[in-house]
């Protein structure tokens, strides 16, 4: 499956890496701003059309809200998450536990940001039953699990003899 990973990456990116690592490992293709090469489109367009060629969509939220691109006030993670949604891209979403510690100074510090990553957390968590993590191979192997019962459930809509 083509796994595009959507997340913030300055506090998140050994995270990231052992996903890339997992993924890759099980036979999946990472996606993610890692692999984007210089290009003359804005960065939003190109994390845009990357994802478009997604087979899922996962989120991995954690304590901070990320950056936005020039003049928008929503994130690129969650610019990415809606874009999915809009496409009927299969969301799989992991939040990280409110007590995890991923390393000093990485939350947010500005009240605003601070209150936009609560309401795109608690949008997560109204449309999708999510997982929550506290370490980067927690949320690797919760992603592998998740992806395995996606393969599962997609096999299973699949009507017999369709494959044929």
């Amino acid at each position: 499956m083509r796994v595009f990973i959507s997340s913030t990456v300055r506090n998140l990116a050994s995270y990231r890496e052992i996903l890339r690592l997992a993924l890759e490992e099980s036979g999946h293709t990472f996606l993610g701003m890692e692999h984007f090469a210089a290009q003359p489109s804005p960065p939003l367009d190109v994390c845009l059309a990357e994802l478009d060629t997604a087979d899922v969509y996962i989120g991995v939220i954690g304590d901070n809200y990320g950056s936005s691109p020039p003049g928008e006030e929503r994130s690129y993670t969650e610019f990415e998450y809606h874009h999915a949604r809009a496409h009927g891209t299969d969301c799989l979403v992991f939040i990280m536990r409110d007590d995890a510690l991923i390393g000093l100074d990485t939350h947010d510090h500005d009240q605003h940001r601070r209150e936009l990553l609560s309401q795109f957390r608690e949008t997560l968590m109204q449309n999708h039953t999510v997982d929550r993590f506290s370490s980067p191979h927690e949320v690797a192997w919760e992603v592998l699990a998740a992806l395995r019962r996606l393969e599962m459930r997609r096999s299973e809509a699949v009507p017999d003899g369709a494959n044929t």
